[in-house]
């Protein structure tokens, strides 16, 4: 998906908006973004859960988190470039470069367990641990993952129609007459980014045969306190669960697949929306770089749909 573009997003400056161990680990470590800058954000992950889809809530509570620490950025970035540019002319450019020099990325993403329609997410202390996972024994639930990549305004990204699952999170959000913050109400003035939302949800099913000894030895670790639903997958709590139908990393924190795959749908875009800037060679920005390369693989053949088609006709 994204492989072939990391050269060049390790010249951007990515803002991870999570303290999540298991998200950096992920963007950091396993897909190979190395100067991933970690900021957590503020917000206090209050949202009212009521006329909200686990879709859109997920969704929205990323969006919060990414504008908080892009508002951040952008506050601390001009006071800055205004002390060091003293009283004189010149502040507001001076200001806007500091801006782009701080951030060109801001990645989020919200987790939460759903069974019987309720949401569940991290619990308050070791009794509302117990209560969850023992609601989940014998039990399938899912597990919605929302994500938002936020592209500050120098980078020019376009933005693009909204993908499916967004617009049917949204439209369920408008049914029930909630208002989802946008950015241009969240930013302010100039300084709109381009925001990019989807969210990804899988199944899992725990065993049915899981002692109350066990859970409370489980909960006495202490590792589910800091994970929604009170269970982490890749840890101790995996042993609870007999299946999983969807991506297990979106059990983990964060849909990885589906996340490259936004990320290189959104610089051919790039490519797309400016052809003369990204056809030039002297144009060295990592992210004009990145539309090239990305735009470039996809007009290749895809190796996989030789095959298929191979396969096909090989049938008739």
């Amino acid at each position: 998906m994204i492989i072939h573009l990391l050269p060049f997003l390790n010249k951007l400056k990515v803002v991870l908006a999570s303290g999540s161990p298991r998200r950096i680990q992920m963007l950091r470590d396993h897909l190979g973004l190395k100067q991933l800058r970690v900021q957590v954000s503020n917000f206090a992950e209050n949202l009212s859960k009521a006329g909200r889809s686990p879709q859109q809530y997920v969704m929205d509570t990323a969006r919060h988190k990414a504008l908080d620490v892009y508002q951040t950025i952008l506050r601390d970035s001009k006071a800055a470039a205004t002390t060091g540019s003293g009283s004189g002319g010149g502040s507001t450019g001076a200001a806007a470069n500091a801006v782009s020099a701080a951030v060109d990325l801001v990645i989020s993403a919200d987790t939460v367990v759903v069974l019987d329609g309720t949401i569940l997410e991290k619990p308050s202390d070791k009794s509302d641990a117990i209560r969850m996972i023992t609601a989940l024994c014998g039990r399938t639930h899912h597990v919605y993952t929302g994500v938002t990549v936020l592209y500050a305004p120098h980078l020019k990204v376009p933005n693009r129609p909204a993908p499916a699952d967004f617009k049917e999170a949204a439209a369920a959000a408008a049914a029930a007459s909630v208002k989802p913050t946008t950015a241009a109400t969240a930013s302010g003035g100039g300084d709109e980014p381009t925001i990019e939302q989807f969210y990804d949800c899988a199944e899992v099913t725990f065993a049915p045969n899981i002692t109350a000894a066990c859970i409370e030895s489980y909960v006495a670790s202490g590792e589910p306190m800091d994970k929604a639903g009170g269970y982490g997958i890749q840890g101790l709590g995996g042993s609870f669960v007999s299946g999983v139908r969807g991506d297990f990393l979106n059990v983990v924190g964060f849909p990885l697949h589906k996340f490259c795959s936004h990320l290189e749908q959104t610089f051919v875009a790039l490519a797309d929306s400016n052809p003369s800037a990204t056809a030039a060679a002297s144009d060295d920005s990592p992210a004009f770089q990145a539309a090239k390369a990305a735009k470039a693989a996809r007009s290749k053949p895809s190796p996989w749909a030789d095959a298929s088609a191979a396969a096909a006709a090989a049938k008739k």
